[in-house]
């Protein structure tokens, strides 16, 4: 909740929008970073199972390049906080790899 309150109204309502109806399938192809996807599968009400993430994000990243995805055991959805840990880890082992 204080991260709501002292976030900028414009920004949020910006992010919901573009999270909402902007499609970016597409244009992961043209990322030429490595790219590393940190997620979850607990807590969603279509995704019941580690496979069935798997298989979503998959999809939606299909035409990425050099992707990496890691799902979080711990995490639901804010990783910062849930998994805090396993997210530095997962970051750090990442950079060391890929710099």
């Amino acid at each position: 909740m204080k991260w709501d309150e002292v976030s900028d109204f414009r920004s949020g309502v910006l992010m919901n929008l573009e999270a909402d109806t902007l499609d970016l399938r597409e244009d992961v192809s043209k990322i030429k970073s490595p790219i590393l996807l940190l997620g979850s599968w607990r807590g969603y009400d279509v995704i019941k199972t580690k496979a069935d993430a798997e298989k979503r994000y998959g999809a939606t990243f299909a035409k990425a390049k050099k992707i990496t995805i890691r799902f979080s055991e711990n995490g639901k959805h804010f990783l910062m906080w849930e998994d805090f840990d396993w997210m530095i880890n997962e970051m750090d082992r990442f950079l060391a790899k890929n710099s």
